[in-house]
């Protein structure tokens, strides 16, 4: 599986709260198939894709889909079957 892949991480130190101030974000798309995500799927008019972020400290864990839609666009409508 590949992914496409960003992770944002910020340690920092609050002097306001006394302590200091941990945030993890993870966000994936998938490119090729696999066992977390779909990989890009190719539709008529454009593709569908799947991703997933995730967030330190609250845990949140959001999954989603994406439909592009090709025609009319510049660069990708090259694609279109």
């Amino acid at each position: 599986m590949t992914l496409a892949l960003r992770v944002y991480v910020k340690i920092g130190f609050s002097k306001s709260l006394g302590s200091f101030i941990n945030e993890l974000v993870f966000a994936a798309s998938g490119v090729t198939k696999g066992e977390l995500l779909d990989g890009v799927r190719f539709i008529p008019n454009g593709a569908i894709v799947s991703s997933i972020c995730m967030r330190l400290p609250s845990g949140t864990v959001e999954n989603s889909e994406a439909t592009l839609r090709f025609k009319g666009h510049p660069v990708y409508k090259r694609f279109l079957t």
